[in-house]
């Protein structure tokens, strides 16, 4: 039984003509994602009841017909090359991206600052700030399919000569005057920059090794602070923490994450991404006596796994060089939805000590489970492509991979991993409210 506002995204989101209900849609789901009978019914079986949500694009298009519609939500983009030529072939794959429904992030540092002087034209460059109108226009102009709202994260590097440009972009942004309005901005944060900040020390702007300014780095950071306050805008994004935290550290550099964030990607990276729904784990709910049900959480994240990979093979990719980035890793996005309401149905405080135990068995749980369930099939049907055991165990202390637990190591030792990252807490914004 769905609510009134569910009824409504679901019609307005997520059925085709044909569908009379919900479960038809799941239906159309589970039969394009599986390989067979027994995996149909299991996928079915999560998703019907609520466990399980995928994400929209494959809610949306998995099973409906449509050959050219993407299944990932997000994607990152190659950065665009220094000139005409590189800017607009950019520009044109970041359009077919999101004509397929993809939502696209990427770093605009390779271009030259404004009034840099261009030798080819004998004129001066406008900047990047300046051509990132152009990804806005086209993000204004392209619909979608099932005109969907174009969604796209630019970055910039903290030492580009243009950072203040960037950092200020949106600052007149209203609904009367949008100013890259189609835009999420993010400034790429180097540890370096961040002891700058400590030491109050100079910064230099820099481009191809030329300082073209030198500024405090506390004056840069209370304007990326400021900005923020009066406009939610900039984000940042811990660039160096992002690449050293990374399972894939050794085959891939990550400068740019997809619009909400919430996912860094490497170039021509995607995310397939799912939630789990934590409130249907809650046994007795709002008494004293409520818990979670650990052993029914396991047991669906292993089917969500399945079907995550599954989607990786299935999806349409608007470019073959992202075709091929997501099947040499096979990167996946397993995340969470209703937590809040999880605590509330088990009467405890959100900003609690409490809270924090129950989230670690909860988290613990589906991260040990994800692992060993991507173990199991790297046993089936190999591990990713580009796994490398000695380098993605033990090449880098920091990696997420170098930190799991001693029994997921030796399992990945012995069989290796058919996904090279497999978790990811996403928004999950009309899939939740599909959800109840």
């Amino acid at each position: 039984m769905l609510t009134q506002i569910s009824q409504l995204i679901w019609e307005k989101k997520y059925k085709t003509e044909k569908e009379s209900s919900i479960e038809e849609t799941f239906a159309r789901v589970a039969k394009a994602i599986a390989n067979n009978k027994q995996q149909e019914g299991k996928f079915f079986e999560i998703m019907s009841s609520f466990k399980f949500i995928p994400g929209g694009r494959i809610l949306a298009y998995a099973g409906r017909g449509n050959e050219k519609a993407t299944l990932s939500n997000c994607y990152v983009m190659t950065d665009p090359e220094d000139s005409m030529d590189g800017i607009m072939k950019s520009l044109h794959e970041c359009a077919l991206t999101m004509k397929a429904g993809g939502g696209i992030g990427l770093n605009f540092s390779n271009l030259r600052p404004a009034g840099d002087y261009v030798r080819g034209t004998d004129s001066q460059s406008s900047g990047p700030v300046s051509f990132m109108q152009m990804w806005n226009s086209m993000s204004r102009t392209i619909a979608g399919v099932g005109h969907r709202k174009g969604a796209m994260m630019a970055v910039m590097n903290i030492d580009h000569p243009d950072i203040e440009k960037f950092i200020e972009a949106k600052r007149n942004n209203t609904a009367q005057t949008p100013v890259l309005e189609m835009f999420n901005i993010s400034v790429a944060i180097t540890d370096d920059f961040i002891q700058a900040v400590v030491e109050d020390q100079n910064w230099d702007l820099k481009f191809n090794d030329k300082v073209y300014k030198t500024i405090r780095a506390r004056e840069l950071w209370h304007m990326i602070v400021e900005n923020n306050w009066a406009k939610a805008e900039p984000g940042v994004i811990f660039i160096d923490r992002v690449n050293r935290k990374n399972n894939l550290w050794y085959c891939e550099k990550i400068s740019a994450t997809n619009p909400c964030g919430e996912q860094p990607l490497p170039p021509n990276g995607a995310c397939t991404l799912g939630a789990i729904n934590l409130t249907q784990f809650v046994v007795n709910q709002f008494s004293e006596n409520a818990t979670i049900n650990t052993h029914n959480l396991a047991q669906t994240v292993a089917i969500a796994v399945e079907f995550l990979d599954n989607t990786v093979d299935k999806n349409y990719y608007p470019l073959d060089t992202q075709k091929t980035e997501a099947q040499s890793k096979r990167r996946i996005g397993l995340g969470i939805m209703g937590l809040g309401s999880t605590l509330a149905m088990m009467g405890v405080k959100y900003n609690s000590e409490e809270a924090l135990k129950i989230i670690d068995i909860i988290m613990s749980t589906i991260q040990t489970t994800a692992y060993l369930t991507s173990v199991k099939i790297a046993k089936e049907k190999g591990a990713f492509p580009l796994f490398d055991k000695e380098k993605y165990l033990f090449g880098n202390p920091e990696s997420f991979a170098a930190n799991l637990s001693p029994e997921i190591k030796r399992e990945i030792q012995k069989y290796g991993i058919r996904n090279g990252c497999l978790l990811t807490v996403a928004p999950t914004g009309s899939i939740s409210q599909l959800a109840n």
